[in-house]
């Protein structure tokens, strides 16, 4: 699971370990750079931006967000960046206005600390060129890409990009809602109440799964259930995991490659 930026790791995660990887959540994605959006992302980026038009802070933050990458690299100091977030952060909200989002967008303010060399690397020329879309294809986990409907920076456009490159993804849209989505829709964030929510389930999970209730009902049942039990359980968090090969032998699992005899079948962790 990652959201924004974090969103672009999981998603490559997913890709280079998709032997290991069980499921993926990515929350206001994006899989490629600005200079590789398109024409419709930007429109789309254009219209969220002026819906704030009339609000009172919208002129100075705009100038600010025309601004950024060149004020990021002239930064000496981390406080200066952080002083152009601050500005700039009520711009990614659906609206800023409503209290709970208000105290949100002030506590980042006050909290928040940059760290400047990452943030100059990402506006060096990686934010501008990045692009994952060979990747997606080798994508082989059902994948659930969490979007706000008014994101301005990761929109549905770029969440339609993302699905249209992966074989078993799906879009799940969250109404009146910008780019963060756990602060700004708390509650379809944690239970998927969007309208278009659903379950992302590997074929391999939900046979399991139905073999599990099976069992329990009846345990002689197991016994005659076309179903066999897996060789070796995975669970992976990171790059490192365990895994149990067959035998009972335990060994240790490094970036998603499987020791000989082992195969990862059960839930996988994606940071």
């Amino acid at each position: 699971m990652g959201h924004s930026f974090g969103s672009l790791a999981a998603l490559t995660h997913a890709a280079l370990f998709a032997d290991v990887a069980a499921r993926c959540i990515a929350i206001a994605a994006r899989a490629v750079g600005a200079d590789e959006q398109g024409a419709e992302a930007e429109r789309e980026m254009e219209q969220m931006l002026s819906r704030h038009a009339r609000a009172p802070w919208y002129a100075s933050a705009r100038a600010t967000w025309d601004a950024w990458t060149g004020r990021v690299l002239a930064a000496t100091e981390a406080r200066e960046v952080d002083a152009v977030m601050a500005e700039t952060v009520p711009l990614y909200t659906a609206h800023p206005e409503r209290p709970r989002v208000r105290r949100q967008i002030e506590a980042w303010s006050r909290d928040a600390r940059s760290d400047l060399a990452a943030l100059q690397a990402w506006e060096g020329g990686l934010y501008q060129t990045i692009d994952i879309r060979p990747l997606l294809g080798r994508v082989r986990c059902p994948t659930l890409l969490l979007v706000g409907e008014l994101d301005l920076i990761c929109g549905p456009a770029h969440a339609r990009t993302i699905a249209a490159a992966m074989p078993e993804a799906h879009v799940s849209t969250i109404a009146d809602c910008g780019h963060e989505i756990p602060s700004e829709a708390p509650e379809a964030f944690r239970d998927g109440s969007s309208p278009s929510a659903r379950p992302i389930r590997s074929r391999r999970a939900r046979t399991i799964e139905r073999a599990s209730r099976a069992t329990h009902r009846n345990p002689r049942a197991a016994r005659s259930t076309p179903w066999k039990r897996p060789s070796s359980l995975c669970a992976c968090s990171g790059e490192e995991a365990r895994v149990r090969l067959p035998g009972g032998r335990g060994q240790r699992l490094t970036r998603g490659v499987l020791p000989p005899g082992g195969r990862a079948v059960a839930k996988t962790h994606v940071p």
